[in-house]
């Protein structure tokens, strides 16, 4: 397990002396890392494998990657405080292709910390389509609650249509059977 260590460590090491000068070579090592089993990994050592692949897709000029390997970061309790301003060599800086996407990642960063990963805010392409269907800003979008709205979209929309045609199309409905005619009997006449 000492000789693992190590070899993340050379890893980690790896990545972080080639990143200027080859990033895809380092972006390599440290998807290398974030392979290993748990056992062969730290946590810590698999935060900054996380956190310096963001920066390199951030350098790539990927925001979208960036915000997945940032988010899988966090989610293992990475402190992005920590990772950008403290001094450990195991954290690349945060530079992206531009000022703007630093920035952008660093508020997406800040926004995933303060709500929590499991309510992190929408990416892009999900926020055009929740603001295409007029979504409330605090609507669950959760898979179960997306599921639960569309049921009951869906059986409204069934009922209103079976109201409709039943209004409409009277003789659609099933026929209603027709009543017999009893004759009553009256004991004195059978006698």
């Amino acid at each position: 397990m000492a000789e693992q260590g190590a070899d993340v460590s050379a890893l980690l090491s790896e990545g972080i002396q080639t990143t200027s000068k080859n990033p895809k070579a380092a972006l390599q090592s440290f998807q290398k890392v974030i392979q290993l089993s748990g056992d062969e990994v730290s946590i810590k050592e698999r935060q900054a494998a996380f956190w310096n692949t963001a920066c390199i897709f951030l350098k790539f000029g990927d925001i979208d990657k960036a915000q997945r390997s940032l988010e899988n970061a966090i989610r293992l309790g990475l402190d992005i405080e920590e990772a950008r301003y403290g001094s450990d060599p195991k954290f690349l800086p945060l530079q992206g292709s531009s000022q703007k996407m630093e920035e952008e990642l660093w508020r997406y960063a800040k926004q995933l910390t303060s709500a929590g990963v499991k309510e992190a805010p929408l990416r892009p392409e999900l926020q055009e389509v929740a603001d295409k269907l007029d979504l409330d800003e605090g609507q669950d979008m959760r898979i179960i609650s997306i599921a639960r709205r569309v049921a009951i979209t869906t059986f409204a929309t069934f009922a209103l249509i079976a109201g409709i045609a039943a209004v409409l199309f009277p003789g659609l409905r099933s026929p209603e059977p027709e009543a017999e005619e009893y004759v009553y009997i009256d004991s004195e006449e059978t006698s």
